[in-house]
């Protein structure tokens, strides 16, 4: 996710400033919105720092479940954690993914759009944010395996035969 964070907050960056007063680089020329002066509208910038947040929270987040797990103690926190950016990077394939469909459609409709390198990075985010999801959920049903009770031992005794039964899975 750190990654992520990355490129999103320099890809957010690159559209928001403004290149001279005049001139703006990078989608924002095209905008995904056939409108002249589209980067003027509050919609636009409001999904760009859309991307932004959930970029730093989910890099809060992580940072904290590593400073969690440097105590090499596995808690339920930990769990809550890992379900947090779960729902997180979720959130984040899926505006990514609704993203780049709607910019293939408006490169595709005009002949002389180009993709540019901020666009390879929205694919490039959308790629680690899958990996990243992918990683959140082998961790989680490591952890859940990993304390689940069928990895405790239990015993059965019975008073009857004077024996015992060891199960573990």
């Amino acid at each position: 996710m750190t990654c992520i964070t990355i490129f999103v907050s320099l890809n957010t960056h690159y559209w928001i400033r403004n290149m001279g007063e005049m001139e703006y680089r990078g989608l924002i020329v095209s905008c995904y919105d056939y409108g002249h002066h589209c980067h003027e509208r509050p919609s636009i910038r409001r999904a760009l720092w859309f991307f932004y947040i959930v970029s730093l929270l989910t890099f809060t987040l992580e940072l904290l479940n590593i400073c969690l797990l440097c105590k090499r103690i596995r808690s339920r926190i930990n769990l809550v954690l890992e379900e947090l950016a779960i729902i997180i990077s979720l959130l984040f394939v899926l505006c990514t993914s609704g993203f780049l469909i709607i910019g293939l459609f408006v490169i595709m409709a005009k002949s002389y759009e180009q993709f540019d390198w901020s666009f390879f990075i929205f694919v490039l985010s959308f790629i680690l944010g899958l990996l990243d999801l992918v990683c959140s959920l082998v961790r989680v049903v490591s952890y859940c395996r990993d304390n689940s009770f069928r990895s405790t031992s239990i015993t059965y005794t019975s008073k009857d035969n004077h024996g015992s039964v060891r199960i573990q899975s």
